[in-house]
């Protein structure tokens, strides 16, 4: 009797253990553990950073253009940066059927991108004085050597003059010897005060210099008493030979109402790649200008400039 009592009672027992594991296991298996706490979901329109014209890649920039064999034409152009770091970009010419990266001088078409600024003399407050003497400069914007155009009218006659890169130091107004410019041209007025001459010289940099503090984060050239469109830059200078000292490239005398000034910054970059670098939250203005050849066929030509991020 107590035998037989003792295995139903181990029966039940044993049934009893395998419902308590069966619950176990069922509790251990939907207790889970988390993948993640949370998400964090952005939802953003980005913008394009560098525009040319004040238009993006959505909106191709096109132009009409009647020509003829051996004529000229330029059309003005601006590439703003609007992005919190410097964007370098490059220029790629091609027309018809050519390839993209080709040489910018082929089968009688040959384009350049061009950039210009007026020199005049100024008074000790910086304004322009309403007179006849005056500069202006015509060079490329990007290539191995600086090629310009220089017209100066109205000067001393037959006088000895420097064409100069200008750049400043620190508080420009007492530093005023200019440590880091470079001479551009030496020259000579005529007998009515004028010069005028194209060239190009290796300047071995790009303008302006990384030392130069106008090309530094505390120029702004948009405030009195320059009011100009370029925050930072290039200086170009037309000073007496008298003033300058051409072994050391500096200034060693001073008479403002001799020489003609600045009146916007410019930038000039030194390389056969065609690449322009946009500072941060600037713009660069130039021209692309298209030469046709004497010779050239007649007919339809579609001229295409691409305009590339460098990265």
């Amino acid at each position: 009797m107590n035998t037989k009592i003792s295995k139903k009672i181990g029966r039940r027992g044993k049934i009893g253990l395998a419902v308590l594991i069966a619950v176990m296991f069922i509790g251990v298996a939907s207790a889970g553990f988390l993948t993640h706490y949370n998400t964090i979901t952005v939802n953003t329109n980005v913008k394009q950073a560098v525009l040319v014209d004040g238009f993006d890649v959505n909106d191709p920039i096109e132009q009409e253009l009647d020509a003829t064999g051996g004529e000229i034409h330029c059309f003005g152009h601006d590439i703003k940066n609007n992005a919190p770091i410097d964007a370098t970009v490059s220029f790629s010419f091609f027309f018809d059927t050519a390839e993209p990266g080709l040489p910018p001088n082929q089968d009688g078409i040959t384009v350049t991108y061009k950039d210009s600024v007026h020199l005049e003399n100024k008074d000790s407050d910086w304004n322009i004085i309403d007179d006849d003497r005056h500069a202006d400069i015509e060079f490329e914007l990007v290539d191995e050597e600086f090629v310009y155009n220089l017209d100066v009218v109205g000067m001393e006659p037959e006088t000895d003059y420097v064409f100069i890169y200008r750049a400043d130091e620190e508080d420009r107004f007492t530093n005023w010897h200019g440590y880091g410019s470079i001479e551009i041209e030496a020259f000579t007025t005529d007998g009515d005060g004028n010069y005028s001459n194209s060239n190009s010289v290796e300047l071995d940099t790009d303008l302006p210099r990384d030392t130069d503090w106008n090309n530094g984060p505390d120029a702004d050239y948009t405030q009195a008493p320059d009011f100009y469109k370029h925050k930072t830059g290039a200086k170009l200078w037309v000073v007496t030979d008298a003033h300058w000292d051409n072994e050391n490239e500096i200034m060693v005398g001073w008479d403002r109402e001799a020489y003609l000034f600045d009146t916007e910054l410019i930038r000039y970059f030194d390389n056969a790649n065609h690449e322009i670098t946009i500072p941060a939250g600037e713009f660069i203005d130039f021209e692309i200008c298209y030469a046709f050849a004497i010779h050239i066929e007649p007919g339809s030509y579609t001229l295409i400039t691409w305009i590339k991020p460098v990265v």
